[in-house]
């Protein structure tokens, strides 16, 4: 590798924490400060438990509920690496997630930084949230090269696309991890 080959990766493994420790606050400042009423936070509660509901009913056995999980976050992950709008598709689902803690956390009478805290302590909303990290920042350093011209496509796609693959990877992983947790 050339020297400034070395110089790229450095940026984007800087890129990377910046945008995980953004998603973390996004989730965290929404579950904490969002202004629900307990009749919305029913609402939205019992939207996505039957959303999840639906999802474990659709599927008979263990292996149809991981591929069903693995394929909503991976059209998710796809759709966040466009380059540049993703990174606000991304950062928007994280959004949302956080405003789901809260009507979680409101329904259950538990305090939201706790929720909060226990949600995120999960392996799986690890998993997810490194791997959609991933995903944003390449959708910003893709969107950078799509730009900046044809050599540093060049010299970036490839290595985007094996991050792509990693963060798919690690969603597929967390599925599974999640479709244990969830089949009864």
């Amino acid at each position: 590798m050339k020297e400034y080959d070395y110089q790229w990766i450095k940026y984007r493994v800087i890129g990377y924490l910046i945008i995980l420790a953004l998603l973390l606050a996004v989730i965290v400042l929404t579950a904490y400060t969002a202004n629900l009423s307990a009749i919305e936070a029913r609402k939205l509660y019992e939207e996505s438990e039957e959303a999840l509901k639906a999802i474990v009913e659709r599927s008979r056995t263990l292996e149809e509920l991981v591929l069903n999980l693995t394929l909503q976050y991976a059209a998710i992950a796809l759709f966040g690496y466009l380059p540049l709008i993703g990174f606000f598709f991304i950062t928007y689902i994280t959004y949302q997630a956080g405003v789901k803690l809260a009507a979680y956390a409101i329904v259950q009478g538990v305090d939201r930084l706790a929720f909060i805290l226990y949600s995120l302590s999960d392996v799986s909303s690890l998993l997810e949230l490194a791997a959609f990290s991933l995903v944003a920042t390449e959708s910003l350093f893709v969107g950078r090269a799509v730009l900046k011209g044809r050599s540093t496509r060049r010299l970036e796609l490839p290595f985007s696309l094996m991050v792509l693959v990693l963060s798919l990877s690690l969603l597929a992983l967390a599925s599974c991890i999640e479709a244990s947790l969830l089949m009864p």
